[in-house]
Parts: structure tokens; sequence; C-alpha cells
């Protein structure tokens, strides 16, 4: 029994564009008990070509009839595949189109030409003009080529002298850093382009300073102290980034942004005078950007209410006159 033709790899009905050498296969399957051997013809274009093919008894074995289409004009066949002299017969259709002449222009990577740079993740495209500088109209297969992965778009009835334009939407999405050739091809021409994909920008901090302290810091109510963070992007995308400062849950808040920082570059941010309205307590500082954050305690005492009295310089009160090198004292009342 005949089973599961395939014509092109595209079942009982396929499309090929003349001088693609395709196959045809079945499938034959022994029916009976005992082994034997199964002549099985394939006819195309009024040819017929033969192989034989043993098949134990209730197996099946596939035949495939290797490369039988290079020489087919452009046209509509019949494929027909029979064993037994004809006694079972299973047949198909296949339509050859005429080959365009075929140009490629105007390569265009990601909306940059020929030579593109996007962001790992970026799921962008590459489009391509067809120029059929032929005399006739024709079909062109049109396959792109990217990190070892082949997309084919197929092209019917392009015109004589006529172009349009052909787009693979959406295949650097999967791309991992890295660069990569793009090559774009028809029978007849190639263009090629190159892709570079930068891993993204990536804040890091650094250096975290509350109040001059890179800890825990302890100031007075009053202190108008400055809190400050180095920013380095790790990533190869350039980039700015927006750095968030919150003191206490929403008792400060302010957002600073660096400027565009390229791969391995620095900038310190630095938010000034931000504890003069802080009252005594302990508060959670944290700097925040999209990636990382750092944090630390902010401790703010009561300033105590102190008076000074009797200033005394060298036993003489408050104006004295002393000989270099003498080693006097310097006093004073306190009250608290």
């Amino acid at each position: 029994a005949l089973a599961n033709l395939s014509i092109a790899n595209n079942g009982t009905t396929a499309e090929i564009i003349a001088g693609d050498n395709e196959s045809v296969s079945v499938e034959v399957e022994n029916l009976g008990e005992a082994d034997g051997n199964f002549d099985v013809d394939l006819t195309l274009d009024n040819e017929t070509t033969t192989q034989s093919v043993p098949v134990a008894g209730g197996e099946t074995e596939t035949v495939t009839f290797d490369g039988v289409t290079g020489d087919l004009g452009a046209g509509d066949y019949t494929v027909t595949v029979s064993t037994d002299n004809g006694a079972e017969t299973l047949t198909g259709d296949l339509t050859v189109l005429e080959q365009a002449d075929v140009t490629l222009e105007d390569l265009n990577i990601a909306g940059n030409g020929t030579a593109a740079e996007i962001v790992a993740g970026d799921n962008e495209s590459v489009a391509v003009t067809l120029n059929n500088t032929g005399d006739v109209a024709g079909a062109a297969d049109v396959t792109l080529t990217v990190d070892g992965v082949e997309r084919t778009q197929r092209v019917r009835d392009l015109g004589a002298g006529t172009t349009t334009t052909v787009t693979f939407s959406n295949v650097t999405g999967d791309l991992a850093a890295s660069d990569y050739n793009v090559d774009v091809a028809t029978g007849t021409d190639s263009v090629a382009g190159t892709l570079s994909v930068l891993t993204p920008a990536d804040p890091v901090f650094s250096a975290f300073e509350v109040a001059g302290e890179t800890g825990d810091a302890e100031i007075l109510t009053g202190d108008n102290e400055s809190v400050a963070v180095t920013v380095t992007n790790t990533g190869e995308e350039v980039s700015a980034f927006d750095v968030t400062l919150d003191i206490g849950d929403g008792a400060v808040t302010e957002t600073n942004t660096t400027t565009e920082l390229g791969e391995n570059e620095t900038q310190t941010v630095t938010f000034e005078n931000v504890t003069g309205d802080l009252g005594a307590g302990e508060y959670n500082v944290m700097v925040t950007t999209d990636g990382d954050a750092e944090n630390s305690t902010l401790t703010v005492l009561n300033r105590a209410d102190v008076t000074l009295a009797n200033l005394d310089v060298a036993d003489t009160g408050t104006s004295a006159e002393i000989v270099p090198g003498d080693a006097e004292n310097v006093s004073v009342d306190v009250t608290m």
C-alpha cells in the first residue's frame, strides 16, 4: 500500500521556483506477513523513474526520489507514484514558477541601513528591496540568515522592471549580545550587513554617603546635610538614569537624573541640603534606580539648648596677651 505522498516536503500539492531541485517521497507498506520487494514508479513530466525497496512483512518503508525537479520549466505538473504495475497509484500537483531575474537593494536592518546597533531583547525587523531586472514576470525566494537561522519568503509574479519590498518582521528578539552578519539572498543575488546587539544599560551604585559618612550617620536637628551616590553603567547601551532619594518613607523625596553614560562610565549624584527640616528621630535613607538600591540609617539628635559664660583666655578674661611658646588654657562655663 502507498501512503503519505510528499512533493518538495509539502504534501500532495507543492509550489517551487524553476531551478529548485526538490525531492518526492512516499511510504510503502507491506500488508502481508512475508518479506517482499516492491517496485515504486515516479512519473513526472512524462518521464518515469523506478526504485525497488525491500519491505518486511507488516512493516513500512519510505522511498525518496531525490533531486527530480531541477530541470523542470515553469508550468503545472502532475506527480504520479505507483506500484504493482499501476494497480495502486497516488497523485499530486506541482506548480513550477518562473524564476525572476532579481537584484537586491536597500538592505535595512532595524531601520538603520546595512549596519545597525540594538539592545538585547529588541525585536527588530530586516527589509530589502527586490528589483526584477528581467524581461518577464517571475518569482523569487528571499532568504534571510542571521546567526545560522534561515527564514524564507516567496515573492510571486514580480512583474518585469518592477520592485517590491520584503520585510522579515521581529527577527532579533532572541539574539544574545554579540556581533552578527545579516545575509539576504535569492537565486540570483545577495546583500549583506552587520548587526551589533548590545547588553542593556545596567546602573550599579557605589560610594553611598549620608552626611559625609559611608555607613550609618548621626546629625543634630537643623543640620542641613547632603546625600551622594556614584552611578556606574555596566552595560554597553548608552543611557541616562533616574536616581531617587527617599528619607523616612516620604519625609524627603527627590529625583536626579544622570547624564548619558556609556559602558563603565560613572557619575556622582548629589542631593544637597536635604536634612535641615528633619525632626529628632531615626530615618531610613534609600537611593534607588532601575536595577539597584542602597540604604543606611540616619539618626537625628535633638540639639541641646546651651548657654556659654565666663570665657577665660590664659587666666586673663576675654582678652589675653602671651609670648610665643606659652602653653596656656582657655575655659568657658557651659550651661545646658
